[in-house]
């Protein structure tokens, strides 16, 4: 498709002319994108059939409904929303069929998005009450272990598996990819313009640690409590990939940081690439090892279909923006949509959705002190902290007064920048602040729950509610 140069000259714009609209809006606007685990009222994973109805109870509500083109199943729920909001909000199934996501239309206010989440959320908890099932505000399967049987079934989930290896989920149950089919995340994109998109980028991945520790919530699966970590969730990113064929570098957690967007261009183009999508279909690459430069610079890539149909692929400009989602790392740059995106946090409680873009948007918000916060921190510190975090959550502030000046300092940056905004949004930190003070984490309250009253304990408390 051409040299090296052109690919990335092509990205670069691809990337540029989605920011450039950010440029000059009265307000930064968010999009929360949150994940629910469901669950029966036993706390284990629903059938397939069950989530397939409560997708299709949603065109009730005006929402048009998409299905695989191969399996057939309902993939999408995605309706039109109304000024002066505009856009679109959608509700899936994410890699695992008993999770759903749920993305709100961007807004101009933290107010407005928990606003379209509650209304978007109410109508998931009306159709999973009709088929007896909980929507849990927690960040994993409490009983339900990862296998293929909860794949849902879409061309691109399905071939996942092709890549995967078998060091943590053995052969007969599925493979390591397979981990994601029993976890949930709170994410949200936050408009960033061109000029200040990297520095976000860095902003966000530098200080991951401080999110991770502040909304651990996923301590317990396989029906007991993860010895090792409050938020196992996170650590999957690493088990997933073999650093073995990574050599410079895994690409999820903590990156290093970015020059520019033509740094972060050429991470994108030197990652590999399992798939393309043509027609709603995803194609398998037939070598495991395939970057997304040397597609580009291809005449035509040789691909199969989920059938096992061999066919050529020829590489069109668009694709390097969809290659843009094979880096995992804890905060992205979106060119779809011409936003940063914060994936770090665990699946949050009933109502505290909101409050982990309250964090990213405050950052994001007050950019340079928050560059200021980060100078001196090396990049082996912000891994060690993402670890210390996922691991420990807030307990471990006490034998770390370093970290906790820093977890303490990264919210009154963050609440500086909220309180620029005028829109009083800084009173969504106010969670985070009293749990800091008091040491403890979401985590904790799981762990404290399922000590008390077992599964039961913590489905009552996780549980959206009508």
């Amino acid at each position: 498709m051409g040299t090296d140069t052109s690919i990335e000259r092509d990205l670069a714009e691809f990337f540029g002319r989605a920011f450039a609209r950010r440029s000059g809006q009265a307000f930064r606007q968010v999009a929360l994108e949150c994940e629910f685990i469901v669950v029966d009222h036993a706390g284990a994973a629903p059938s397939r059939e069950v989530i397939q109805d409560v997708l299709e109870r949603l065109d009730d509500y005006g929402f048009h409904l998409v299905r695989d083109p191969w399996t057939g199943d309902v993939v999408l729920a995605k309706r039109k929303v109304a000024k002066p909001h505009g856009g679109e909000e959608t509700v899936s199934t994410d890699l695992g069929y008993p999770t759903i996501e749920v993305t709100t239309p961007p807004t101009q206010t933290l107010f407005d998005a928990e606003h379209r989440l509650d209304q978007i959320l109410r109508l998931v908890v009306a159709s999973c009450a009709a088929n007896d099932c909980l929507v849990l505000g927690y960040g994993m399967q409490p009983l339900t272990p990862p296998s293929r049987e909860l794949v849902t079934r879409s061309s691109r989930y399905l071939m996942y598996e092709r890549f995967s290896k078998h060091r943590f989920v053995p052969s007969d149950v599925g493979a390591d990819i397979h981990l994601f089919t029993v976890t949930a995340a709170t994410h949200c994109h936050i408009d960033v313009q061109l000029s200040e998109a990297v520095r976000a980028l860095n902003v966000l991945n530098a200080l991951a640690g401080v999110q991770i520790a502040l909304t651990a919530n996923s301590p317990i699966w396989k029906g007991s409590i993860d010895p090792g970590w409050k938020a196992p969730r996170e650590t999957f990113y690493d088990r997933i990939y073999d650093p073995g064929e990574w050599p410079s570098g895994l690409p999820c957690g903590v990156p290093r940081a970015f020059h520019d967007l033509d740094d972060y261009v050429g991470a994108v183009l030197d990652a590999r690439v399992p798939l393309a999508e043509r027609n709603g279909e995803a194609l398998a690459m037939k070598s495991r090892a395939l970057t997304a430069r040397e597609f580009m610079q291809a005449p035509a890539v040789c691909a199969t279909t989920i059938a096992g149909d061999v066919v050529e692929i020829i590489p069109e400009p668009a694709d390097i923006v969809a290659f843009a989602h094979f880096l995992e790392f804890d905060a992205r740059l979106s060119p779809a949509h011409g936003t940063v995106e914060s994936r770090i946090s665990c699946a949050q409680p009933p109502g505290a959705a909101v409050e982990v873009a309250a964090l990213a948007l405050g950052l994001v918000e007050n950019l340079a002190e928050a560059e200021r916060l980060i100078e001196g921190l090396p990049l082996a510190n912000q891994r060690r902290l993402r670890i210390a975090g996922a691991r420990h959550g807030l307990t471990f502030l006490d034998e770390d007064p370093e970290m906790y000046r820093l977890v303490e300092a990264a919210l009154k940056v963050a609440e500086n920048g909220l309180r620029r905004r005028g829109l009083g949004e800084q009173r969504l930190l106010v969670g985070f602040w009293e749990r800091l003070a008091a040491r403890t984490t979401y985590a904790d309250e799981a762990i404290s729950l399922f000590h008390a009253r077992g599964v039961g304990g913590l489905l009552e408390v996780r549980a959206h509610r009508l």
